[in-house]
């Protein structure tokens, strides 16, 4: 595995051997989302709005038990790096238990409290989207929890191969979906997209899972030895909830600012949600990276090599410097064959690319400050990512967002401007944090 071959001073050559599986994994998953999108923006624009905004409040479901399920990935990557190798499983097993007690969550949710959750205007062209997706996000929940426990081993490859093949079945299948076979599938649209996001994910899980009870990792890892641990299971729970509910804080307050511009901004709605879906694409390098900076630090700290952990994140902090000039500028250049990829509208497509210099703003300062959570978060600290994300999202977000609206501003990038203020202080924030020390709270022995 190319993660073996981590050099001990972390140049940036190293670092990016550890990250491009889980980049390129993460690039597979954001350039479905993004075929979808651009699907569905050319079999209605309504469809594609409605499952922008209903994304939003789906990626908040999920992510709150995810946000815990991850969490498997910290204690994978201590034992890993302490040679115990045969504990690295024990936290996974727990969060496969959570995630399938999420269902009572996500089912009930699914069948009963749609509509008082989503504006009418949506519903009507998502509602179905929502329902079908909401029912079995557990599985998304697990996916994360096995993907995690892969990371944490510095064993990525399977990530990579299993989310490749899951997406192409996925745009295979949406495809056909919404826009119908003549004599055999009439065009379902948005439901239609998220029938195949439902089997995709299955088979994903399917899979991974799969990989996991196999002989080999199980000889090595004792994958199948389930262990019901209430130790681990609650030091999960104490450094995920933290986590959960700074997710949550975050993801309704990014919902509660699409509905605001949906009542205030009607005229920008398409506007705003293709720079969404083009900064969602976008993120396979964030979230890459994220993942990457988070095992790498945990198994640093079970090792023992916390000033490793400087360097790490120099190396990674360069590489997101030089993806931000390799994919942000052609992108830019670029601009309106991009937008023109959602839309034939000239003047959405004027409109959404005046946006695009103040998104690579967005883009870069938000990942220095992932890269930054991904340390403090391999190191237990996930109290400090709840209580910044809270800050931030809502004193220097949505309220802005607010007040601004409510007096009559109209800038169509208002959102990002305020992203590019916001994401200065959440990096102000993670690197005063990082330099005191106080982050690195669950060492395992």
């Amino acid at each position: 595995d190319l993660m073996d071959k981590i050099e001990d001073n972390h140049t940036m050559g190293s670092v990016l051997r550890v990250a491009l599986p889980l980049i390129f994994s993460s690039f597979s998953w954001t350039l479905m989302i993004t075929i979808d999108r651009m699907m569905l923006a050319k079999y209605s624009i309504d469809e594609m709005n409605a499952v922008v905004a209903i994304g939003t409040l789906l990626f908040m479901f999920e992510w709150s038990i995810s946000s815990i399920t991850v969490t498997s990935e910290i204690f994978a990557g201590q034992f890993n790096g302490l040679k115990r190798k045969k504990k690295t499983p024990i936290a996974t097993w727990q969060m496969l238990i959570l995630s399938a007690a999420s269902s009572l969550l996500f089912i009930p949710t699914s069948l009963f409290f749609g509509k008082y959750l989503i504006p009418e205007k949506y519903y009507i062209h998502g509602g179905d989207f929502f329902q079908i997706i909401m029912c079995f996000l557990m599985f998304g929940a697990a996916n994360n929890a096995i993907n995690a426990f892969f990371i944490g081993i510095k064993k990525t490859k399977i990530i990579l191969y299993n989310a490749i093949f899951g997406n192409v079945i996925n745009i295979i299948l949406s495809y056909n979906l919404i826009f119908g076979i003549d004599g055999l599938i009439d065009p379902l649209g948005s439901k239609g997209a998220a029938i195949a996001t439902t089997i995709a994910l299955i088979i994903q899980f399917s899979i991974i899972f799969s990989v996991f009870l196999s002989k080999k990792f199980d000889n090595e890892y004792s994958t199948r030895k389930f262990i019901l641990d209430s130790d681990i299971f609650k030091k999960c729970l104490k450094l995920g909830i933290p986590s959960s509910i700074g997710l949550i804080a975050e993801m309704s307050g990014n919902y509660i600012m699409q509905i605001l511009i949906l009542a205030y901004l009607p005229i920008y709605v398409s506007n705003h949600n293709i720079t969404i879906n083009i900064y969602v694409f976008l993120t396979f390098l964030l979230n890459g990276m994220h993942k990457a900076i988070s095992g790498l630090a945990a198994n640093l700290i079970g090792e023992d090599r916390i000033k490793q952990i400087d360097k790490l994140l120099a190396s990674a902090i360069k590489l997101h410097m030089f993806s931000t000039l390799i994919i942000i500028i052609p992108t830019i250049i670029f601009g309106n064959f991009t937008a023109s990829l959602y839309t034939d509208n000239i003047d959405i497509i004027n409109n959404t690319v005046q946006t695009f210099t103040l998104l690579a703003a967005v883009f870069f300062l938000e990942g220095i400050g992932w890269i930054m959570a991904g340390a403090i978060m391999a190191g237990g600290d996930t109290k400090f990512n709840m209580l910044t994300n809270i800050i931030v999202i809502w004193i220097f977000k949505v309220v802005p967002t607010y007040l601004l609206l409510k007096n009559g501003v109209t800038a169509v990038a208002l959102r990002l401007i305020l992203s590019t203020c916001s994401n200065i202080i959440y990096v102000i924030l993670f690197y005063m944090r990082y330099k005191s020390g106080k982050w690195l709270k669950l060492r395992l022995s």
